[in-house]
This record gives structure tokens, C-alpha cells and sequence, in this order.
């Protein structure tokens, strides 16, 4: 990150993070009651996370105010009640908006929690929504972050942080990857609550140091740029920049012409997913003979209809699922997607792929033990349902229907 927090008097938090925070508040009267309105908000918001975390902090925002010995951290010990104006709360709840036309303020703040916070959210998840706060942590935890641009091609179904983890290996700097909607306009955009997000266009952006943007550019432009033929988990992806980086009115059609096919594709991938795992957390564990992971294993399937394009677009674990996978891939490809993903113990086996069988769990390995992979066909057959076919055959004298009697295959 750009700027590590540290905690005054020494004190130590496990996990310290950075997160965007959106409260609702009903409409005031004037901009001295909106200020106390929200300051009350912000209390019962803090009284929350301390039902979850007693030990829980949250710091000034910036760097220059948690070096002030004057600006003490908010705690149990100092709540957010007890600050004395609202110039100062906006230390910890830093860039706070006034209401919008819905109610809702946004402002980001800082977590020193003593627990992890997959634990924690799990805690005061119904608590936050039933008081209508909405808590993000940040992509890339950077005090002062910036999107590089977003990723043209990109699905809802990617893992961000695996993503984030990837790029900032091949970068060298701190990345986040989240996925939000397209920014089109170079203005404020919480000003009016929008009325239905569905609308909206998403993609996954890039998020990284403000101080950072061009020099993070040029290092995901071999991966990412139109030059670009190998990617970096095998995903086919394009940078687009974003819309305040996009000055000329010609580009700006280009622009949109990127916003078309973001869309387009978000509609029309189909997906498959398979629950046959005993864990996903193993998806880039290499095989130690073939120096490969699952993920590329799997990335690396050619189309029978088009050899030089990639079967799958996406392979990722399911969000909070321990062992769900979701492909994604195109429609016309999806007889031949789904058929693999159903056969994946028998692909893998009998194409020599043997390591990554452990990943699956004991019921879908004995389920495949009699399974068959045709590496022709990619169809997935079992000697039982072969058997189908050979008593058919065989029963010729009991066939009163009117469909012919199939020769025998063996």
C-alpha cells in the first residue's frame, strides 16, 4: 500500500483495512441538524462494529492525522458521540458526503479489527443491514487510489482477489480488482441515487496508488494491451482506460463501442458450475510433473469448433463457497463446456492428470470409478450405461416395439 497505518500508543490490530462506508439518514430540517443526524448515524454504526470486535479501532484516515498526537483514535474509550465538531469526525470518516436525494452519505474509514474480517461481517452482517449501512473494503487498501481503467471482457464470476493477487505479482505494486459499474461521466456520481443499478454497465476495474497510475499502465500493457495475444490466467482481456482519461470526441465513440460489447457479453455467456469438489482452494496448486495448475489445465481446452479459441473464458471458485467452480464460456460452445464439466474426474484421470484428482471429494470419485473420458467425442460414458445398449441388442426376440433392433458393438 502507499501509506501503512500505524496505530497510536503502540497498539497492535491483526487486521487493519481500509473500507467504504455508506450510511442512510432521513431527511433534515437544515445542514446543522443533517451534520448532528449523521454523527448519530456514525455512532450506532461504531456501536455495531464493537458488538462484533470490543478491541475494534478506527484511526484518522490519513497518514498526517494519525502522526497528530492531538487527533486520538475512536474506540471504545473515545466514541464517536464525544467528538466535537464535524470538521473533526470527518478525520476518521474521511471525504464524508452530505445526504443525497435517498438519504444516503458515503465517506471511506479505517478498521483496526482483532479478528478477521470474513468473521466479523459474519457477526453484524444483519445488524448493518437492518441499519442500513453498506461496508466495502477497499480493492487495493491504498490511502490514496485511483482506478487504472476497467477490463474489458470481464465477468461478475472472476475472482477478485485472486485477480488482485496475480497482477500485483506481476507487477510489483499493490492492485485491487473490484467489480462496479462504468463510470460515463467525469463528474460526481452520488448525488442521486441511482434507480435501478441493473442498468448499469459493469466491468472489473483496476484500482492502484493515485501516484502509481502511468507507470502500472505500462506494466499491464503486455498482458492487457491490443498487442496483446497471451493473458495472464488465460482470460482474454483488454485495459480500456478510464472515461476522464478519454478526452477526444472520437475516442469517446470508441469509448462506447467498449461499453457495448462489456454489455453484450455480460448478457450472453452462458455458465456451468460443478459442486463435485471437496474444496476450490486449490485451483492454482501445480501438478508437480507437468508444472501445471488445474486453472491452466483447464484454460488451455481448445474448442472442437474453433481451435484457436479457448473453451472456457472463466474459471474461478464461486464467491463464500469452499468448493464451487463456475465456468463461463460462449453459447454456441455450450454442449461441449458442460459436457467436460460434468466428466471432470474422468477427463482428468484419463489425460493424465492424476494430481489434481484429491481435489475432488471421496462421493464424485467413487461416482466416476467406472467413468470413461472419450477424448474424441468429449463425452463422459460409464460401462453401465454402455450395458444399455448391449441388452438391447441382445433382447431381439422381446422387441415388440416398433423401433429396429440395434446391431451388437461387441
Amino acid at each position: 500500500m502507499d501509506k501503512s497505518i500505524i496505530l497510536k500508543k503502540q497498539q497492535i490490530r491483526a487486521h487493519i483495512h481500509r473500507y467504504t462506508l455508506r450510511i442512510k439518514t432521513t431527511t433534515p430540517r437544515s445542514e446543522e441538524a443533517e451534520q448532528q443526524l449523521i454523527q448519530t448515524t456514525l455512532q450506532k454504526f461504531l456501536e455495531t462494529v464493537l458488538q462484533a470486535d470490543s478491541k475494534a479501532i478506527i484511526p484518522p484516515y490519513l497518514d498526517l492525522d494519525r502522526n497528530d498526537k492531538n487527533v486520538p483514535d475512536i474506540s471504545v474509550a473515545l466514541p464517536v458521540s464525544s467528538i466535537d465538531s464535524f470538521h473533526s469526525l470527518k478525520k476518521y470518516f474521511f471525504r464524508l458526503s452530505n445526504c443525497n436525494e435517498a438519504g444516503h452519505s458515503w465517506c471511506s474509514v479505517i478498521l483496526a479489527l482483532s479478528v478477521l474480517f470474513s468473521s466479523f461481517i459474519e457477526k453484524v452482517r444483519h445488524s448493518l443491514e437492518n441499519q442500513n449501512f453498506s461496508l466495502w473494503p477497499k480493492a487495493s487498501d491504498n490511502e490514496n487510489a485511483i482506478d487504472v481503467g476497467w477490463l474489458l471482457y470481464s465477468t461478475r464470476q472472476q475472482d477478485e482477489e485472486r485477480l488482485a493477487s496475480l497482477l500485483t505479482s506481476l507487477t510489483g505494486d499493490n492492485l485491487g480488482v473490484k467489480w462496479k459499474p462504468i463510470r460515463t461521466t467525469t463528474g460526481p456520481n452520488r448525488k442521486k441515487a441511482s434507480k435501478d443499478n441493473s442498468e448499469k454497465i459493469h466491468a472489473l476495474h483496476i484500482e492502484c496508488a493515485s501516484n502509481k497510475v502511468q507507470e502500472v499502465r505500462k506494466k499491464l500493457s503486455p498482458w492487457y494491451g491490443s498487442a496483446s495475444t497471451t493473458f495472464p490466467d488465460g482470460t482474454k482481456m483488454r485495459l480500456v482506460p478510464t472515461f476522464s482519461s478519454v478526452p477526444s470526441t472520437g475516442n469517446k465513440i470508441k469509448f462506447a463501442s467498449c461499453l457495448a460489447r462489456q454489455a453484450a457479453l455480460s448478457s450472453g455467456l452462458a455458465s456451468g458450475t460443478t459442486w463435485e469438489m471437496a474444496t476450490n482452494l486449490l485451483l492454482e496448486a501445480k501438478d508437480p510433473i507437468f508444472k501445471k495448475s488445474f486453472h491452466q489445465v483447464m484454460m488451455s481446452i481448445k474448442s472442437i469448433l474453433d481451435p484457436n479459441i479457448s473453451l472456457f473464458h472463466t474459471i474461478d471458485r464461486q464467491w463464500r463457497s469452499e468448493n464451487v467452480v463456475t465456468f463461463t464460456f460462449r453459447p454456441e460452445h455450450e454442449p461441449e463446456a458442460r459436457s467436460i464439466i460434468a466428466g471432470l474426474v474422468p477427463f482428468l484421470r484419463d489425460e493424465g492428470y492424476s494430481f489434481f484428482i484429491k481435489m475432488f471429494s471421496a462421493e464424485a470419485q467413487q461416482r466416476h470409478v467406472s467413468s470413461r473420458w472419450n477424448a474424441t467425442t468429449r463425452q463422459v460414458t460409464s460401462i453401465e450405461e454402455e450395458e444399455l445398449g448391449e441388452f438391447l441388442s441382445a433382447d431381439d426376440d422381446l422387441n415388440l416395439s416398433d423401433e429396429p433392433t440395434e446391431k451388437k458393438s461387441r
